[in-house]
């Protein structure tokens, strides 16, 4: 009998890798797959828009790692942080027209925020800058990059009327709405035979009077006027001619002027005083 040689082959066996991810990012390779013992894997994983890569379960924090098969069943798991952005919120005009929420910190990608924007007092919301949102406060979801917003607000209006007492002249600006903090200057001019008198408000004699809109309900100016009067001396050389005296009157320049002064309707009183001669019984004008 001869001798004979038996050679025994061994192969490697092939283990399982896992390799899972928190649901925020992906890895390669992924899931379960199985390799070679003692064979090198190289893993990486990768975020999702964001998001950036935080660790492995072995607390290994390069998103790239290599791994050596081991006789075993291995999982490796990948998590991700989410990245923080800045919101930026401002008032168009300054504070004077209302105020914004402010986020001083930054905020996680894909957190739920309020925007409000309030206005001031004599201002009403008017638009936003920055989204299309129509609301005065809206919520929004950060998203993967930084973001500004500005809050617009307008002017409320207000109603003054201005009006004279009996239709005795006339007031300027006429009734109309006015934006919240407008100056006005308010004027009265009294109508021919009248004066003005003042304010039913009390206010005074000043003419025209300053006035700023302010934030309250409407506003009503009236001003009010008295009649004006007048002294006419006439005289005469002969005391005796008094039709000739009256027929002087009537052609004088300060009767003209006295009579252009009052409208149909006004009543006119003419006191006269006669001394000596034959008098008048009146005044045939």
């Amino acid at each position: 009998a001869s001798n004979a040689t038996i050679t025994a082959n061994f192969a490697k066996d092939d283990f399982p890798l896992t390799v899972n991810n928190d649901g925020h990012g992906t890895t390669t390779p992924a899931g379960r797959n199985e390799y070679e013992y003692q064979s090198t894997v190289n893993i990486t994983a990768t975020p999702s828009t964001g998001y950036e890569f935080s660790h492995w379960q072995n607390g290994d924090i390069n998103p790239s790692v290599s791994y050596y098969v081991v006789a075993d069943d291995s999982i490796y798991t990948a998590y991700f942080k989410p990245l923080y952005f800045t919101i930026s919120t401002s008032v168009d005009g300054g504070s004077s027209k209302g105020s914004v929420t402010k986020f001083v910190d930054k905020q996680a990608f894909g957190t739920d925020i309020t925007i409000t924007a309030t206005p001031a007092e004599g201002y009403e919301f008017d638009y936003w800058e920055g989204t299309a949102e129509s609301n005065e406060s809206f919520s929004y979801t950060v998203e993967a990059h930084d973001a500004a917003f500005k809050a617009h607000f307008k002017p409320l209006q207000f109603h003054v009327t201005t009006k004279a007492r009996y239709d005795l002249g006339t007031v300027t600006p006429a009734s109309q709405s006015w934006d919240f903090g407008t100056s006005l200057s308010i004027g009265a001019t009294a109508n021919p035979g009248f004066k003005f008198k003042g304010w039913s408000d009390g206010y005074g004699t000043t003419n025209p009077r300053p006035y700023t809109v302010v934030a309250r309900t409407d506003t009503t100016f009236e001003a009010l006027f008295d009649t004006l009067s007048y002294k006419i001396n006439i005289s005469a050389d002969n005391p005796n001619i008094g039709s000739v005296v009256l027929n002087q009157f009537a052609d004088s320049q300060e009767y003209k002027d006295f009579a252009t002064d009052f409208q149909q309707g006004d009543r006119i009183f003419i006191i006269s005083s006669i001394f000596g001669g034959t008098g008048a019984s009146g005044f045939p004008l």
